[in-house]
């Protein structure tokens, strides 16, 4: 067995979804939309930071995946200035 077991080959990266600094309401749903497509395509990696889509990827994906049953697995990046 292997982190990589049950994982679909393609994963969702988070970097551009179509938001961008100053994001409505409809920018952010938008992106919910294509999180949630692709789950029900069988997407089950996703990939984010909380810098991703000018700051709204963490948002996009808490209302993404508060609407949906199916398994996920997410990975995220942090960064710390020395």
């Amino acid at each position: 067995m292997t982190v990589y077991d049950n994982i679909f080959p393609l994963g969702l990266g988070t970097n551009r979804f179509p938001t961008g600094a100053n994001a409505t309401d409809d920018d952010i749903e938008k992106s919910v939309g294509i999180v949630l497509k692709a789950l029900e395509l069988g997407v089950n990696y996703i990939d984010t930071a909380s810098i991703y889509s000018c700051g709204y990827a963490p948002e996009v994906l808490r209302r993404a995946l508060q609407r949906t049953d199916k398994p996920y697995r997410i990975t995220t990046k942090v960064s710390s200035k020395s």
